[in-house]
């Protein structure tokens, strides 16, 4: 009996003190849980709010632009956004739009600074004006509107001078057309399947030859054939021929090279247009 009277005391000091000594833990020592809102809070601050989009403002510039047809304003601020804001999550959108006018203006008649007017003489032939101008007669038909290969003395042409050079971007899958030097259009890669495997250093080559198949023969331009062939451009890189790809199940579909590059009919008819042999041709991994 004597024993259980201490007992009792020191018990209860324990629990007198133990409960003090925790509440003191909790309150002042352990830090406060947060709350589910207070959490879910702290996940949204922690993430870093993106800084503003620069080329934002003189893309709705352009549209601005575009919507009053001041289209060659709008395709000069497009040039400077390309050139100025390769980093924008936007840059797409303004080399989508830029190609697009820079193609339609090539392919036309309207004036440009890179156009020549040309009034034909007698003995005059669209091949002997192309290789006057270092262009083709193709280009020069598909920008006059021409519907064949006759032209008449005194007949005024408008001629594309082009300063061109390709680029091939495997990685970001784009084919890049560059006028000058500059960015002029850019082609999406569908499919792609190449030998071996890309130095890491990038490859500089050339276009060999341009080259066009209608149901398994090869064409030449001029030809009736020639209207809705395949289109070929065979690099002096083995293994690369950027060509065009038929989508899955078109009936009589062009056969495709063992290796290369695929792009759209559309794009393809429009590259091989643009371009010539010997252009030089820079490939990216």
């Amino acid at each position: 009996m004597k024993l259980a009277k201490p007992i009792c005391l020191l018990v209860l000091c324990l629990v007198i003190f133990g409960g003090g000594g925790y509440l003191a833990y909790r309150n002042l020592i352990q830090p406060a849980q947060p709350s589910a809102v207070e959490r879910e809070a702290a996940k949204t601050a922690a993430v870093p709010t993106p800084p503003p989009d620069p080329a934002a403002p003189e893309l709705a510039k352009v549209a601005a632009l575009r919507k009053d047809k001041k289209n060659a304003e709008a395709r000069e601020l497009l040039e400077a956004i390309v050139a100025n804001y390769p980093g924008s999550p936007r840059i797409d959108e303004a080399r989508t739009a830029l190609g697009e006018m820079n193609a339609d203006l090539v392919l036309s008649t309207n004036p440009s600074a890179d156009k020549v007017e040309y009034v034909i003489k007698a003995g005059d032939s669209l091949d002997k004006i192309a290789h006057q101008f270092k262009t083709s007669a193709e280009l020069i038909m598909r920008s006059n509107n021409l519907v064949n290969t006759i032209i008449q003395p005194g007949q005024r042409l408008s001629i594309f001078q082009p300063d061109l050079a390709v680029e091939i971007h495997l990685g970001e899958k784009r084919v890049v057309l560059l006028q000058h030097g500059k960015f002029f259009k850019q082609y999406a890669i569908v499919s792609a399947s190449l030998p071996g495997s890309l130095k890491p250093a990038e490859t500089k080559t050339k276009i060999l030859e341009k080259a066009a198949f209608r149901d398994g023969k090869r064409v030449t331009f001029g030809t009736k054939e020639y209207a809705g062939s395949a289109r070929w451009i065979i690099l002096a890189q083995p293994g690369y021929t950027i060509f065009a790809e038929s989508p899955a199940g078109t009936p009589g579909a062009a056969a495709k090279p063992p290796t290369g590059l695929g792009l759209s009919e559309s794009d393809m008819a429009e590259l091989h247009t643009l371009v010539g042999n010997g252009l030089p041709v820079t490939i990216f991994p």
